[in-house]
C-alpha cells in the first residue's frame, strides 16, 4: 500500500512539473530580427524606436529596436505572421509571411526610407508622334549630391478623382530619379499598349514624389502594391489620350 502512495505521489509530482516545463518553453518563444533606417534618398538614418508588431494578436505583441535596429518579440506562437513597422515620418511597411517555430529570426531585414520630401509643383506632358513625354517641376531643389524620386501612375477610371484613393491605379511606373528641379520622361505609344491601354482610349497620369526606400509591399488581399512613402503634395490628373 505505501509503495502504490509513493508511486502516485511522483507521478503526479512529474506530471506537474512537466506542465510547468511546457508553459516556461512556450513562454520562452520569440521572433528576433533587425531593420535599417535611411532618410528619403540612400543616407542611412539611426534604426532607433521603430515599433514592430505582430498582425492580429492580441493581447498586442510588439517590440521597439535598439539603436543597432534589432528587436525581440517574446511570446509569439508557432505560425505565420505579418509583421508591421512603423516609426514617426516613416511610410509604415508590412512583412507579410513571417513564419515563427519557436524560436526564430526574421530571415529578411528590411531597408526602410523616410516620407519622401519631394514637392511636385507642375505636372506637363506632350505628344510627339509615336512618343509621349512627361515631365515634373519640383518645389523644392534637386541635384546629383541630393536627388529626388517620382513615381508616375496611370488611372482608366477617375468618375470620383476628388475622393479617389490612389490604389486605384491601373498601371505605375519605375523610380525615377530627379537631380534637377525639372526632369522628363518618355513613354512610347507601344508601352501603354503594353500596360493594357488602348489606342483613342483616355488615361489619366499623376506623380508623386516618392523614396528610394519606398516601404513598399505587396498587399496580399487587394494584391496591389502599396507605397506607403509617397508625397501628395502634387498637381491635379492629367487626361491623355492614347496614340
Amino acid at each position: 500500500m505505501k509503495t502504490t502512495i509513493v508511486l502516485f505521489f511522483c507521478s503526479v509530482v512529474l506530471f506537474m512539473s512537466s506542465c510547468v516545463q511546457d508553459e516556461t518553453l512556450s513562454n520562452d518563444t520569440y521572433l528576433m530580427g533587425s531593420v535599417k533606417l535611411f532618410d528619403d534618398g540612400t543616407n542611412p538614418a539611426s534604426a532607433w524606436g521603430v515599433t514592430v508588431t505582430v498582425e492580429g494578436l492580441s493581447p498586442e505583441i510588439s517590440a521597439v529596436t535598439d539603436n543597432d535596429g534589432n528587436f525581440i518579440l517574446k511570446n509569439v506562437p508557432v505560425g505565420k505572421f505579418n509583421l508591421i513597422y512603423s516609426k514617426e515620418g516613416y511610410g509604415t511597411f508590412i512583412l507579410t509571411d513571417v513564419e515563427n517555430r519557436g524560436k526564430d529570426t526574421v530571415s529578411i531585414t528590411p531597408s526602410l526610407g523616410q516620407v519622401s520630401s519631394a514637392e511636385i509643383q507642375v505636372l506637363l506632358y506632350e505628344i510627339s508622334e509615336d512618343t509621349l513625354f512627361f515631365s515634373v517641376l519640383l518645389k523644392n531643389d534637386a541635384d546629383k549630391y541630393h536627388p529626388k524620386f517620382v513615381r508616375y501612375f496611370f488611372y482608366k477610371d477617375t468618375t470620383n478623382f476628388k475622393n479617389f484613393s490612389y490604389l486605384s491605379y491601373s498601371k505605375y511606373s519605375p523610380l525615377i530619379t530627379i537631380d534637377q528641379r525639372y526632369v522628363e520622361y518618355k513613354l512610347l505609344k507601344y508601352d501603354l499598349w503594353n500596360m493594357g491601354f488602348a489606342s483613342g482610349e483616355t488615361v489619366y497620369l499623376i506623380a508623386y514624389g516618392d523614396s528610394y526606400y519606398s516601404n513598399d509591399y505587396l498587399d496580399p488581399i487587394t494584391e496591389k502594391r502599396v507605397f506607403p512613402n509617397l508625397n501628395f503634395n502634387a498637381p491635379e490628373a492629367l487626361p491623355i489620350v492614347v496614340p
